[in-house]
């Protein structure tokens, strides 16, 4: 009964579950990766933007509150408009709301556009979680977990 075992572990990955693995850990990285990624900013972004700290706190909490309230409106619309289709949305909006951070002349802008970035960004790891695991085998979820967790750790 090892032998059975052993061989559905090491199972190898379908082409289509390596693409998918590769897809979602790139997008859940950036996503994860902004979560924190201008807290070393904010004093520069208070002098340069002539802000004060409390509102240029709002750049964080704008991205970390729309990323939370995206992920549970993910479910219905991934059933309603597939999860691909949602996948790629979602980063056609994070990246979206990445170039509008990098245009941003005002802090209002920059808080809004932080905002968009999080509605995409909060997306991207639950949708990309249901395409792979729906590729995957049961065998080979805790493999593909750590492939995709490694990166969005050091991220």
């Amino acid at each position: 009964m090892t032998a059975p075992t052993t061989a559905a572990a090491t199972e190898p990955f379908s082409p289509g579950l390596r693409r998918s693995v590769g897809v979602v850990m790139i997008g859940a990285s950036l996503s994860f990766l902004d979560t924190t990624i201008v807290n070393v900013a904010v004093h520069t972004l208070s002098v340069d933007l002539h802000a004060g700290l409390g509102t240029v706190q709002w750049v964080v909490t704008a991205y970390l509150l729309a990323l939370a309230a995206i992920i549970p409106v993910t479910a219905w619309a991934a059933r309603r408009f597939g999860a691909a289709r949602l996948y790629v949305a979602a980063l056609a909006v994070f990246t979206v709301g990445s170039v509008l951070c990098a245009c941003s002349q005002s802090v209002g802008m920059l808080i809004a556009s932080r905002a968009l970035q999080g509605v995409g960004g909060g997306a991207i790891m639950p949708v990309g979680t249901m395409i792979w695991t729906a590729q995957s085998s049961k065998a080979q979820m805790g493999r593909v977990m750590s492939l995709i967790a490694i990166p969005i750790i050091l991220a």
